[in-house]
């Protein structure tokens, strides 16, 4: 699916729906991330292979949620700040490792 495409269910969604149940959603999704990453970190239950679908499932929820929280508090800000950020990781990521 394109970006276009994408962009018209996520504006859509939050007119449907309205920003509070999407925000709703986006806090639900996130959560249940975390849920799957810590059970994929636990070496009993479900076959690992399994653990990493469940992971890629809410990873993509999470991404969608994503997109509408960027469209819902400004995409270009957001963005900017991303930017910023890498800078600042790329920076970290070039300094001396301590002790050597």
């Amino acid at each position: 699916m394109k970006n276009k495409e994408i962009n018209k269910v996520i504006f859509e969604a939050i007119e449907v729906w309205g920003a509070d149940a999407q925000l709703e959603m986006a806090i639900e999704e996130m959560a249940e991330l975390i849920f799957a990453l810590q059970k994929l970190k636990r070496k009993r239950g479900k076959p690992y292979l399994e653990k990493i679908k469940a992971v890629q499932e809410e990873v993509a929820d999470v991404t969608l949620m994503m997109k509408q929280l960027k469209n819902m508090f400004g995409e270009n800000k957001i963005n900017s700040l991303i930017d910023s950020k890498v800078i600042r990781l790329k920076e970290r990521l070039n300094e001396p490792k301590k002790g050597n």
